[in-house]
């Protein structure tokens, strides 16, 4: 990549002094729409991804960003990883009595006093509430079938 002649393909946020990377909304599209092709070509079995669908997903985010700095380890495997727990909290949340889904904001909707009593349960909750869920959806279809819910939409109680 030439730096110099100003044709950078790094999204503009930068890094923290951790050394995390920062995505982009448009990489975060990018690798919803690789995930969804990955699956669609058979990289998903019995719940799980198969061996070596990390650089699967690399070639296909590198098909829709061209020169992309992403990488399958450690950026893609970390979003997954963070993703599928996101996921799995908001699934373990939405089975709760008094606890819904915003289909319009992809938000949390659920009571003061009902929100007080959830995070006494699950305290890493806390932050979850006011924020907007974009990708649930995409959520559902591709990491859905990996917990044992029951069924792949809202998802049933699990107790």
């Amino acid at each position: 990549m030439d730096v110099s002649s100003g044709n950078l393909t790094k999204p503009v946020r930068k890094r923290n002094d951790k050394g995390r990377r920062s995505w982009s909304r448009r990489e975060e599209e990018a690798l919803v729409a690789a995930l969804k092709e990955v699956i669609a070509n058979g990289w998903k079995s019995e719940n799980n991804f198969k061996i070596g669908y990390l650089q699967a997903l690399d070639q296909e985010i590198q098909k829709i960003i061209l020169g992309t700095d992403l990488k399958g380890i450690p950026h893609i495997n970390s979003k997954i990883h963070v993703w599928k727990k996101d996921y799995g909290s908001l699934v373990t949340m939405l089975s709760h009595s008094g606890i819904g889904w915003n289909v319009t904001t992809n938000m949390i909707e659920v009571p003061d006093d009902a929100w007080a009593e959830y995070v006494k349960v699950d305290a890493n909750a806390r932050l979850m509430r006011n924020k907007s869920w974009p990708f649930y959806n995409d959520w559902v279809m591709i990491f859905g079938k990996d917990r044992a819910t029951g069924n792949t939409e809202k998802t049933s109680p699990m107790h």
